[in-house]
């Protein structure tokens, strides 16, 4: 059972039998899928997070940070605690990204392509996204970072995710297939109940 009251939205499987949990309570919860045990690795306090993906290779959870308009990066370790024999995740850093420069977007779901992290933006016609491995040097340190440099890019996704207010478009997202050139995305847009393709070419 996961914790009262933590409102679980973004659920991503990690390595082996980890799997994680994104809350619009703002924590971070991993599960152990052999145990059932679920456990509080991190708080962001203040921000609901939402749709949810782990990055097997950097070991890095990415969470949509809903209305605050960021993407988070949590970066994760695997620890042994020697007073219960056990091993624990922590959070060794974090990486804040705005990525909407509007007063009011909704940072909803997260996709990762084979170089590229997509998140959508219910509020707005455009998919944004950040290089998926640059800058992680950068995040090595011991202590938590308040931001990072990765440069954002927008996409637009159609006349079909225009919003007017009150309406919630685009919502679910994954990565169809992804190559050097382009990456093509699908994209749920709750208002219309459809699923739509979304072609992203790549600079040559």
């Amino acid at each position: 059972a996961l914790p009262e009251g933590s409102r679980p939205e973004g659920i991503t499987a990690g390595s082996g039998n980890d799997l994680w949990v994104a809350c619009l309570s703002g924590l971070i919860l991993h599960v152990n899928l052999d145990t059932d045990a679920s456990t509080v690795v991190y708080y962001e306090p203040g921000v609901a997070l939402s749709g949810a993906k782990f990055d097997q290779d950097q070991q890095i959870l990415i969470a949509a940070g809903s209305l605050s308009g960021k993407g988070y990066l949590f970066h994760m370790q695997k620890i042994n605690d020697q007073s219960s024999n056990r091993s624990q995740y922590v959070v060794s850093s974090k990486e804040v990204v705005p990525l909407c420069s509007s007063p009011l977007c909704y940072i909803n779901d997260v996709a990762l392509s084979n170089d590229r992290v997509y998140f959508t933006d219910s509020f707005h016609p455009q998919l944004y996204s950040i290089p998926r491995y640059a800058a992680a040097a950068n995040s090595r340190s011991s202590k938590l970072a308040s931001r990072c440099d990765r440069p954002v890019q927008a996409h637009p996704t159609g006349a079909a995710f225009d919003t007017k207010p009150g309406q919630f478009r685009a919502n679910g997202l994954t990565a169809h297939s992804s190559s050097s050139s382009q990456d093509i995305l699908l994209v749920a847009n709750t208002h219309t109940g459809n699923l739509y393709s979304v072609q992203v070419d790549k600079p040559s």
